[in-house]
């Protein structure tokens, strides 16, 4: 049997998955300008490089301290350590009696896939066990013969898809990438 409680809402817990994909996305935008402009100068010659820095100056100038606010948000995007202050997620607490008659708390913290619990239905649950309360993964609705999901973070995918951008550019640009690095080092050891 299951007492139901209302629903809260919470911060989503912390996502690693997220945090790796903003500092690689925030890394990618800050080295592949270097990157760009080496490899026009290597493949292209020095006039191409030339309008490429002509371009960018350009650029630069619609960056005006009237339009600092751009810069401002897109700081605020990109920044890794940032946590979506409205993004919230649905918190359920259910009182759930086995057959003893022994009371157990059941939480359910993110969006439902799948059925849904009620109060006075009969369920299977599992999930991991913190601090006396099940955290709720999935469970099976007899009363209605449905499975409940708790659905889980999608940002592993976007952290493969980066990565596997990164990985791409990493093979296609290593030679101009290894040259400036050889470059660099060089100029280290002459100071």
């Amino acid at each position: 049997m299951i007492a139901a409680e209302p629903v809260i809402h919470e911060h989503p817990d912390f996502d690693w998955c997220k945090l790796s994909t903003r500092l690689l996305w925030f890394l990618l935008l800050v080295v592949s300008p270097f990157i760009l402009l080496r490899t026009v100068l290597v493949h292209l010659g020095a006039l191409p490089a030339i309008f490429a820095v002509i371009g960018l100056l350009f650029l630069l100038r619609f960056f005006s301290p009237a339009n600092l606010f751009s810069l401002i948000q897109l700081n605020y995007l990109l920044n890794p350590l940032r946590r979506n202050e409205v993004e919230q997620v649905p918190v359920r607490y259910f009182r759930v009696r086995d057959s003893n008659e022994r009371e157990w708390i059941v939480r359910m913290k993110g969006q439902i896939d799948g059925g849904n619990i009620a109060p006075d239905d009969l369920i299977s649950a599992w999930g991991k066990w913190r601090s006396g309360a099940l955290d709720l993964c999935r469970a099976y609705n007899h009363r209605t013969q449905s499975y409940v999901f708790v659905r889980t973070s999608q940002s592993w995918m976007m952290l493969v898809a980066t990565v596997g951008l990164m990985a791409f550019l990493g093979i296609y640009f290593y030679k101009p990438v290894h040259t400036m690095w050889q470059t660099m080092h060089q100029m280290k050891n002459l100071w």
